[in-house]
């Protein structure tokens, strides 16, 4: 079984409360990566931290890889996997804003025995 972990930092939360308008960026759908076939073929694990914004519609935009260990082996499989979450906008007096600068870590573990197939 293989496992792809999701871990969200960066600030999401904004001050105030609910009556007033305002309310916090909330991830809407947000599926893990596809585990490279050729990683799991050779018992790979790793992460790739991924930056972006979201847009007033609640789009991912403005994707770039900032940390990848191993590097290149899961970028495209994170980009992939972040570029298709969907988020509620963060809303200011009931206005949707764009949140920039947000980073999120995409952990690559394989399941209970993957990792030692070959012995």
């Amino acid at each position: 079984m293989r496992k792809v972990l999701l871990l969200m930092m960066g600030c999401l939360v904004l001050a105030g409360c609910l009556s007033s308008g305002d309310r916090p960026l909330q991830l809407l759908s947000g599926a893990g990566a596809t585990y490279p076939p050729e990683a799991r073929t050779q018992g790979l694990e790793g992460f790739v931290v991924v930056r972006y914004d979201v847009d007033a519609t609640g789009r991912v935009v403005n994707l770039s890889v900032v940390e990848a260990d191993p590097p290149g082996i899961f970028d495209g499989a994170a980009l992939e996997a972040v570029a298709a979450w969907q988020y509620s906008p963060r809303q200011v007096n009931g206005q949707p804003q764009a949140v920039r600068g947000i980073t999120s870590r995409v952990s690559f573990k394989l399941g209970d025995g993957e990792a030692y197939q070959e012995y």
